[in-house]
This record gives C-alpha cells, sequence and structure tokens, in this order.
C-alpha cells in the first residue's frame, strides 16, 4: 500500500506535532525539576572527570587537558600520527572514541572521551584503551 500526497502530508504533521508535544514535556519537567537534575549531572561529570583524569592520568605515553566543565575529556597519545586509523583501531578493542580533528584539535593524536557515563564503564573503557596500547 502506498500513501498518497495528502497522506504524506498528514504524516508529517503528525510526527511534527508529537516532536513538538515531546519538547513541551520535557521544557515542562526541566523547569519542574531543572536545578536538581543539573546539579546531580555537574556533580557526576565532576566526579567522572577526576576519575578519569586519574585513571588515564597513570598511562605512560598519555598527555591531558583539563576540562573546564565540559562533559568531555581530551587527550592525546603519544606517538599515533594518524588519529583516524588509531580511533578505527581502537573499536576493535571495542573502545568508541572520537578523534580529536573533529573538534579542531590540528595537531595528530588527540581524541575525545565523553564523562557521561557511569564510572564503571569508564574504567572498563581505560582497561580496553590499555589493551590497544599494549597492541
Amino acid at each position: 500500500m502506498t500513501c498518497g500526497p495528502f497522506d504524506k502530508q498528514l504524516l508529517r504533521a503528525t510526527l511534527g506535532l508529537r516532536l513538538v508535544l515531546a519538547v513541551c514535556a520535557a521544557g515542562v519537567a526541566a523547569l519542574a525539576e531543572g536545578e536538581a537534575a543539573a546539579t546531580e549531572a555537574r556533580e557526576r561529570l565532576k566526579a567522572n572527570r577526576d576519575l578519569m583524569m586519574c585513571a588515564l592520568g597513570e598511562l605512560d605515553g598519555v598527555q591531558l587537558t583539563e576540562p573546564r566543565g565540559a562533559m568531555y575529556l581530551f587527550f592525546r597519545l603519544a606517538g599515533v600520527t594518524d588519529t583516524m586509523a588509531a580511533a578505527k583501531a581502537m573499536v576493535e578493542h571495542g573502545l568508541g572514541l572520537a578523534p580529536g580533528l573533529a573538534f579542531d584539535w590540528d595537531e595528530e593524536g588527540w581524541f575525545r572521551w565523553c564523562l557521561a557515563s557511569d564510572p564503571e564503564r569508564l574504567l572498563r573503557g581505560v582497561e580496553r584503551l590499555k589493551a590497544y596500547l599494549r597492541g
């Protein structure tokens, strides 16, 4: 069964309306519970940042920059001359990191690690990075 032009327009309008309603519901929730949720998220991200600064700082060949409140951490791996190839190889070790080149880090070897996860998962990622570094 195919949809005619009117049906497609109705479908688009319905989907658009559902999106608007979802955004409105999120806005109401943010106004009602926003400050507490923001404080909790800020504290969780700071704890994750501190955890990862420590864990990555213990690895040889890792250069860190301390984030100023972001939910991401940038670090450089010594000896990496092709960031994209390294990022692809890390995927084979179960680690998905964004190449720093995508975020205006002009030098090779920089990667972005998202801190918006639970501490156990972040530490599993560090173990996977260690496995990658061991070759």
